[in-house]
């Protein structure tokens, strides 16, 4: 597949007033999520294509036996001058609805991806609106709206982060979210491990006779060791199944080989969504 010359330039052109056009733009990722100058050792990049006065559609593909692999098409509709809706047509969870552009200064755009239930999922510094190329200090919020991290990013690396309790804590600091060899629980994927997760996950008595039912989402941390720690609920159904699900993680916590960046071992965030539901 012959692949478009990368737009350095990026097409953007400004007014006072946030004014702004976005031309067809190609991004190239290394496995840290790092911003490339082109395909070379890529290994996932990001396409806009822009169709019509104000719509836009983001498609990421991912290189699979020397293939690219579209993994997602996200559709994105221009509202006002720093507002755009996402609609997500991938079975790719995505789970941002709106970006406001807040303020523009230095080159930069300031940030907020906004979720369907106007909670804001994260916000901060970006050289680019579609996608984004991370700078400087971002946060990420739970649904509950509270601050889950402070990450601190150079050309959408990840140099350095510090996450938080639900009560405001510092808790586990410099958790990556991409290594060049992701924790692996024994020989099994993150992909397959999320398989298998499920079989062992039992819907709580309590909760099946009392009609208590919803989805939740959970992080947690694979530790240099291999340890499991660092579980945050980042979107609550109810107390039951938050401990039920937490302990059957806690059951695959003595098999995970850590993640490693530049063969040495580091710490890796993970995140799942578990739905219950009674039929």
């Amino acid at each position: 597949m012959k692949l478009r010359k990368l737009l350095i330039i990026f097409g953007l052109l400004f007014s006072n007033h946030l004014s702004f056009c976005q031309s067809d733009t190609i991004i190239y990722y290394n496995l840290l999520d790092s911003v490339l100058k082109d395909e070379t050792n890529a290994v996932k990049y990001s396409s806009l294509t822009k169709k019509g006065k104000s719509n836009y559609k983001l498609f990421t593909y991912i290189l699979d036996e020397k293939k690219w692999i579209k993994e997602s098409c996200i559709s994105i509709k221009r509202i006002n001058e720093n507002h755009f809706e996402f609609d997500n047509s991938s079975n790719v969870r995505f789970d941002v609805s709106e970006r406001v552009i807040i303020n523009h200064e230095n080159g930069q755009f300031y940030i907020q991806d906004i979720s369907s239930d106007g909670q804001i999922m994260q916000e901060g510094y970006s050289e680019m609106i579609f996608p984004l190329i991370k700078t400087g200090k971002w946060i990420r919020y739970s649904f509950d709206n509270y601050k889950i991290s402070e990450d601190f990013y150079e050309k959408n690396k990840l140099i350095r982060n510090t996450r938080f309790t639900k009560e405001g804590k510092e808790d586990i600091h410099n958790v990556f979210y991409f290594a060049e060899e992701m924790p692996m629980y024994g020989n099994t994927s993150f992909k397959d491990f999320t398989k298998l997760f499920l079989t062992r996950l039992q819907y709580p008595r309590n909760a099946a006779e009392n009609g208590i039912q919803g989805e939740i989402q959970i992080e947690f941390v694979i530790m240099e060791d291999g340890r499991m720690d660092g579980f945050q609920i980042l979107k609550n159904a109810n107390n039951i199944l938050n401990v039920e699900a937490i302990k059957t993680l806690t059951t695959f916590n003595e098999k995970w080989a850590p993640g490693k960046i530049n063969g040495k071992p580091v710490r890796v965030l993970y995140s799942l969504s578990v739905n219950f539901f009674l039929q």
